[in-house]
């Protein structure tokens, strides 16, 4: 039997005590509520009456498709924080509980900005989140925060793992340049989105304790 296995069946075994099981149950149901009636929200956002920002520094860049490395390098990141935090029932639990929260926060700030994105925007194609939402409308409203910046973030303070850690980083510092660059987000949208990560995973661990 692979050591690696055994380590997660351990780790599970130790850890699985009835608070921990009730976090992860309660914590699990509450993210894919939120996953589920995402796309709605954000149907309802995408109907808003909204504003173009100035940016001065999105009005010196020409727009460029940059759909592909985003994409590998978020869900790269993503997919190796899930199949980490695998092995830790409480990080486990942590992971929900935080991306929840950020999920429920970045909502919140895009209700209170309604933003429309550059004219020259070059729209994202995301697979996994066209996936989710009807080809017949285009989620360009999303703004503030970014959610790739914010996810990317999130990513790196709960991860403990050094070589995943310095990946993770790598692709905080990248994709947002290149979310500016094909004029997805506004630069404040990135900037901000590590502080409110940032934020989000220093209020789970006071609220939370295992």
């Amino acid at each position: 039997m692979p050591q690696p296995f055994i380590h997660l069946k351990t780790n599970w075994k130790q850890e699985w005590i009835p608070s921990v099981r009730n976090h992860l149950i309660v914590s699990s149901i509450i993210l894919l509520t939120l996953i589920h009636f995402s796309p709605q929200i954000f149907y309802y956002l995408q109907t808003r009456e909204t504003v173009v920002l100035s940016d001065p520094i999105i009005q010196l860049i020409t727009p460029i498709d940059f759909s592909i490395p985003i994409f590998i390098m978020t869900y790269s990141s993503l997919l190796g924080s899930i199949i980490y935090h695998l092995y830790f029932p409480k990080r486990a639990i942590q992971f929900i509980q935080t991306y929840a929260l950020l999920l429920i926060f970045r909502m919140i700030c895009i209700y209170l900005t309604p933003l429309s994105p550059s004219e020259q925007i070059v729209f994202l194609n995301d697979p996994i989140v066209n996936s989710m939402i009807s080809s017949e409308i285009y989620i360009d409203k999303d703004l503030f925060f970014s959610g790739h910046t914010s996810t990317l973030f999130l990513l790196y303070f709960l991860v403990e793992n050094k070589k995943l850690k310095r990946y993770i980083l790598a692709c905080c510092c990248i994709v947002p340049i290149l979310l500016v660059g094909q004029h997805t987000h506004y630069t404040i949208d990135v900037v901000i989105a590590p502080m409110v990560a940032y934020f989000i995973y220093k209020l789970q661990k006071k609220l939370v304790k295992l």
